[in-house]
């Protein structure tokens, strides 16, 4: 396992790509839902 601290940096490092994902699902499924 790593350290706390390696997990504390990757989750900010990731955070902010993460919620432009989840975003980005969020627009996906709503194109999905629309185009059926």
């Amino acid at each position: 396992m790593k350290p706390a601290k390696d997990q504390s940096l990757l989750f900010e490092l990731t955070q902010p790509a993460e919620a432009y994902a989840m975003q980005d699902l969020h627009n996906y499924f709503d194109w999905m839902f629309f185009a059926n």
